[in-house]
């Protein structure tokens, strides 16, 4: 995925978002974390992932792009849904 934007994988307002999140973090540092985004794929399914995105530096500290990672989380939060299903902590 090197050199592909978010608007190569999305749709133009999901691109969008994730592009305004994208520079946020390049002008503040800070990272997003665990944030949950509807995503809806090309045969129109809607799905939830849970996104993190950090900055990333160089060797001098300077912020020159982000990197993140994605995590399909629907099945998780359809369960928590479920009022009789009692999430247990480990």
């Amino acid at each position: 995925m090197v050199g592909k934007t978010d608007f190569d994988f999305l749709s133009e307002e999901q691109a969008k978002g994730a592009f305004k999140d994208d520079n946020y973090i390049l002008k503040t540092g800070k990272p997003i974390v665990d944030k949950i985004e509807r995503i809806t794929d090309s045969t129109g399914v809607e799905r939830l992932f849970s996104v993190t995105k950090v900055p990333w530096f160089d060797s001098k500290q300077n912020i020159i792009g982000t990197m993140g990672i994605s995590r399909d989380v629907s099945d998780l939060k359809n369960i928590r849904d479920i009022k009789k299903v009692k999430i247990i902590k480990l």
